[in-house]
């Protein structure tokens, strides 16, 4: 159960800007080209949007805050510096993070494969 909550982390984050400034995030998330992360990204196959979110950790540099719940450390990494700031779209975005996962925790049943989509 614990990827399908990392697969609700990324599908939900990709539904808003995934793609980057300017769609640069795709070689950080394992592609060679825009077109072909867009075409992943939209696609309802979980796996392949687990396998960009897991390279995009990795290549960020990020695993060990996910692995450590340190989600402060994470949400920095995933959303850059300024993630918190008042005007910022992903204020609070650690602790929606802790939230989730303490809920999920608490009941791995609440999510099952086809809820993603």
């Amino acid at each position: 159960m614990f990827f399908s909550f990392l697969e609700v982390i990324f599908i939900v984050s990709t539904r808003k800007d995934s793609c980057g400034s300017g769609g640069s995030n795709y070689d950080l998330a394992g592609y060679s080209n825009m077109n072909d992360f867009y075409r992943d990204m939209i696609s309802t196959d979980a796996n392949l949007h687990l396998d960009a979110f897991v390279a995009y950790v990795i290549n960020k540099g990020i695993k060990d805050d996910l692995q450590n719940e340190n989600w402060d450390g994470f949400a920095k990494g995933y959303n850059g510096e300024s993630y918190n700031s008042p005007n910022s779209a992903s204020k609070g975005y650690d602790k929606k993070m802790k939230e989730e996962s303490d809920k999920y925790k608490a009941n791995p049943n609440l999510i099952i494969d086809n809820d993603c989509f």
